[in-house]
């Protein structure tokens, strides 16, 4: 079933995943308006700085940090651009369930950083590569 919202990919996505157990609660429950997580999303210490510094850059950011499960931490509008982005600490991996999720999105890359800095960098680089900018 493809819904017919912005982010109908993610909801797809999501759908698919759940359906195979690989999400924390049901996604499915209306009272709660479609997903239960069996406790409050845990966010990592430098998630604030990357959020907000992404902000100041001018990017459009929507935190989903609070839905828990697999979904990534936000999804940024760069340039013309959409990335999901998975914020980990320093030593932060992913887990299995992110692991799953990465590796069947469809949509655009799921960047994983542990900093602002790196962040930047992905996008400036995947957004050079999208356009064709080169750096000889």
């Amino acid at each position: 079933m493809t819904m017919e919202t912005p982010y109908g990919e993610i909801v797809e996505a999501w759908d698919s995943l759940a359906s195979r157990g690989a999400l924390l609660g049901d996604p499915r429950a209306p009272e709660h308006g479609g997903f239960v997580p069996r406790y409050a999303a845990r966010r990592d210490t430098n998630h604030a700085e990357i959020r907000d510094g992404l902000r100041k850059c001018g990017f459009s950011v929507h935190d989903a940090g609070s839905a828990g499960g697999d979904l990534p931490d936000l999804i940024v509008g760069a340039h013309g651009l959409t990335f999901l982005v998975e914020i980990k600490g320093p030593r932060g991996k992913l887990s299995a369930g992110q692991l799953a999720f990465r590796n069947e999105w469809r949509g655009g890359p799921v960047l994983t950083v542990h900093s602002l800095d790196e962040a930047l960098l992905e996008i400036i680089k995947r957004t050079n590569t999208v356009y064709g900018v080169r750096h000889d």
